[in-house]
């Protein structure tokens, strides 16, 4: 006599007067059964997460990526030099100097006549409009040789006074 380990129980229920209605059917297991499904369940749960969790980590992998990406971007140091720069022919008198800090304030004779507030990213140096500056911004292309800081305009500038004061124009690092 074996053991029965599944059995099918299926019936008619009969409805208005005789005729078929709906067949039902109903399961019976034995608990090994019911343990065996049970596991089977239990691998799909396991696969669906573990496909989740690989998910996750690709997504925290490719924003790590991006991050880095753009962190470098922010970062890229200049090479702008700052510290007191004169014009060659002025005698110290004439000239601007440029601060670490992003900021500029140009000097004739010991007296500041203009300041503001600069950006560089790569070789191009932005002078941003200000009150005690130009009504607009602009921005030049510079090069500087350890002593000589030459700007070249890139685009237009509508100040007049920044653009004769640096198209073409090289200061010198004053000590």
């Amino acid at each position: 006599m074996g053991r029965i380990a599944h059995f099918v129980v299926g019936w008619n229920i009969l409805v208005n007067n005789g005729n078929s209605g709906k067949r039902l059917g109903a399961t019976v297991m034995s608990s090994k059964g019911r343990r065996a499904k049970g596991a089977n369940l239990l691998a799909k749960e396991i696969k669906m997460l573990k496909n989740r969790l690989f998910n996750l980590l690709v997504g925290l992998a490719l924003l790590s990526l991006i991050l880095v990406a753009c962190s470098g971007l922010a970062s890229t140091k200049s090479s702008f030099p700052t510290g007191k720069f004169v014009l060659p022919d002025s005698e110290s008198r004439e000239g601007i100097n440029f601060n670490q800090d992003g900021t500029w304030s140009a000097f004739f004779w010991e007296q500041t006549v203009a300041e503001g507030t600069y950006h560089v990213e790569g070789d191009l140096y932005t002078e941003e409009a200000g009150p005690k500056a130009c009504p607009t911004s602009a921005t030049y292309r510079y090069s500087f040789d350890g002593a000589n800081l030459k700007f070249e305009l890139v685009g237009e500038d509508n100040c007049q006074n920044r653009r004769e004061s640096f198209d073409g124009v090289t200061y010198v690092l004053s000590k």
